[in-house]
């Protein structure tokens, strides 16, 4: 990424942006609108304006003559760099380029999330992505292998149900947070999530069911809160009794992605 000596020449930037982009039609069109609606934004923020359009000139298999001189494209390009110059992180900037990318190679721009998934990224704390990086990198492989696992245990030859019947079932049958819980049953530090049932009754705890690194502590009942209101998580809850006893109950909570969250997080860089 270029960085422009911006104390002797303060809109140094945005000069060799109006000339470069003046000679790609479509994009000085988007561009131009741009500076319409941002003028003072883009004035202040030049330097991210500059990741953008450089984001699209390095990618020129995405970003064609044809897709850069569509309504589509130039409106979706005005809606995401006004998000774009807002974002703090550099973590956040990247994920919104990736968002951007992808929107440009859906065949049906309207129908992309492109708002709501700015939107998405300009609320979520930094936590939050990091619990959503490990939940991708961590959770989810424990959670395929809990589905392989029992897939394996089926004879197709002699069961009606097809393999991807049975995987779709299968997969509904193990959410994120079994996954999540066979990792830490035996480590780490034992927490409960929010609305404990009994917080005098310590032995009840492992019963919802989570347990984590000393290091990931109780961080992980807040983002789970976070990412439910942010509609990438769903979380339901059932109760059971506790033996020998009338009073006592012990909830369980369920999380998994809602479908919007399996949209949002494939932004997210997978490792390995």
């Amino acid at each position: 990424m270029k960085a422009f000596d911006k104390q002797s020449d303060p809109n140094l930037i945005k000069r060799a942006l109006d000339a470069g982009l003046s000679s790609t039609p479509g994009l000085a069109v988007a561009w131009e609108l741009c500076k319409a609606l941002y003028g003072n934004a883009l004035e202040l923020r030049q330097q991210r304006a500059l990741e953008w359009v450089e984001m699209i000139r390095d990618n020129p298999s995405v970003f064609r003559k044809q897709l850069l001189e569509s309504t589509d494209f130039q409106d979706g390009f005005t809606v995401a760099l006004e998000e774009y110059l807002k974002l703090r992180t550099v973590l956040k900037r990247g994920i919104a380029c990736r968002i951007f990318i992808d929107f440009a190679q859906v065949e049906h721009m309207e129908h992309f999330q492109l708002e709501r998934f700015n939107v998405t990224l300009s609320q979520i704390s930094v936590e939050s992505l990091d619990f959503l990086g490990y939940i991708r990198n961590q959770v989810e492989p424990r959670q395929q292998e809990r589905v392989e696992d029992t897939m394996k245990t089926i004879d197709f030859n002699s069961s009606p149900v097809k393999p991807d019947q049975a995987r779709q079932y299968i997969e509904k049958q193990n959410p994120l947070s079994y996954a999540y819980n066979d990792i830490y049953t035996n480590a780490g530090t034992q927490i409960m999530l929010p609305n404990k049932p009994n917080p005098a009754h310590p032995s009840i705890s492992g019963a919802m069911g989570v347990t984590v690194p000393d290091s990931m502590h109780l961080n992980n009942s807040e983002c789970l809160i976070e990412l439910t209101n942010l509609g990438i998580l769903t979380r339901s809850r059932y109760t059971t009794p506790v033996s020998n006893t009338n009073s006592q109950t012990v909830y369980h909570d369920i999380w998994d992605y809602t479908n919007y969250g399996k949209s949002f997080v494939k932004f997210l860089v997978k490792q390995g």
